[in-house]
C-alpha cells in the first residue's frame, strides 16, 4: 500500500517496500503466512516472521482466525 524503503536487485530493477493487511482463516500459521507472502526482500522465513510479528505486536507464534496482519513485501509494483 504504502513505499517505506527500496532496494536494488542485482539486474538493476528497483524494489520498494510495500504492506498488505490480510484476514487470518482458520487454521493459518504464521509459518505458512510466510511461506505465501514472504519475498526476495528476506534472507529466510524467520527473518519474515519476525518483521511480521514485530509490525503487529505479536509476541507468540499463535494468531486468531478472523483478525488481520499486516504483511510487509518487496515488489516493483504493489499487488
Amino acid at each position: 500500500l504504502l513505499a517505506s524503503s527500496q532496494s536494488k536487485a542485482s539486474n538493476e530493477v528497483n524494489t520498494y517496500k510495500y504492506y498488505t493487511s490480510i484476514e487470518i482463516q482458520p487454521g493459518d500459521t504464521l509459518w505458512e503466512i510466510a511461506d505465501t507472502y514472504k519475498t526476495e526482500g528476506y534472507s529466510n522465513r524467520k527473518a519474515f516472521i519476525k518483521e511480521i510479528q514485530e509490525l503487529n505486536h505479536i509476541d507468540e507464534d499463535q494468531i486468531t482466525s478472523g483478525c488481520y496482519l499486516l504483511i510487509p513485501y518487496y515488489a516493483e509494483k504493489p499487488r
